[in-house]
């Protein structure tokens, strides 16, 4: 079974993109509009890795997603946004990021960020 991709992002037609991208890629995915939508899919289903814009439209930023993602279900984030100032960037390290990309996101670096972590989490062996 192909590994699943949460991507967390208020925009639809941006989360959209990103979904079209990794399915082309061979991946699994489901959009989360805002912090709750993804902790609900993390129960649900097994989520290999999550993309996470930073601006959400609802109360909590990607930053307090990603962190609660991190601890409530061992999903590891891939921030992609385009206003990730250093004082965000810092508390983001808080979740433990995979890494960070701008938007607009190139689709080849998306791949390439997801496909190199997935590997190196395969050689690691499970997840805790």
């Amino acid at each position: 079974m192909s590994r699943l991709i949460l991507i967390v992002e208020d925009e639809i037609l941006v989360g959209l993109d990103l979904s079209e991208a990794l399915h082309e890629a061979g991946f699994r995915t489901r959009l989360a509009r805002d912090m709750f939508s993804a902790l609900r899919i993390a129960l649900e289903d097994t989520v290999d890795l999550a993309t996470m814009d930073v601006n959400l439209a609802h109360d909590t930023d990607g930053v307090e997603t990603a962190i609660r993602l991190r601890q409530a279900h061992d999903v590891p984030s891939v921030f992609v946004s385009a206003s990730l100032d250093g004082k965000t960037r810092e508390r983001a390290q808080a979740s433990g990021p995979v890494g960070f990309l701008d938007k607009p996101v190139a689709t080849q670096q998306l791949v390439g960020v997801v496909t190199r972590y997935l590997a190196q989490a395969d050689a690691a062996g499970p997840r805790a």
